[in-house]
């Protein structure tokens, strides 16, 4: 891995393709052009057109029979004490993401960690539901 620092001046996906493969994890390019990787669950990893970040994203389909109370209550609980991975409900879809900000510039080896924690935060989150959000 390169210890050249990622910056928004640098950044793109085909530059953390490389850097994912190169810390042998499993990566994919999908139809829509997103790099997706394969952890505990399925991971999207952007950037916005603004390059300020890059963002891990997860998302898991929540029961049907999950109240939006349910949902809102979990969710604020991953919030409030997991703080480094942010949780939403968009329907029935739950969204787990974390972003790394690059301003000042990040080492490859810090976006590798970081979606390594990510990936381990997502499974933590899902044990942590004690109202049927994904029974």
């Amino acid at each position: 891995m390169s210890e050249e620092l990622i910056t928004n001046q640098n950044i793109s996906i085909e530059k953390l393709k490389e850097l994912f493969d190169s810390a042998f994890l499993e990566t994919t390019i999908d139809k829509e052009g997103d790099l997706v990787l394969q952890g505990n669950y399925k991971c999207f990893v952007e950037v916005p057109e603004s390059k300020r970040f890059v963002r891990f994203a997860s998302y898991i389909i929540a029961s049907e029979n999950a109240s939006d109370e349910a949902k809102a209550t979990y969710a604020n609980r991953i919030n409030k004490e997991l703080i480094v991975v942010r949780a939403y409900a968009i329907d029935k879809l739950f969204v787990f993401d974390s972003h790394i900000w690059l301003e000042g510039g990040v080492t490859p080896k810090n976006i590798v960690m970081g979606y390594k924690f990510f990936d381990k935060v997502v499974p933590e989150a899902l044990r942590m539901d004690e109202g049927g959000v994904f029974a």
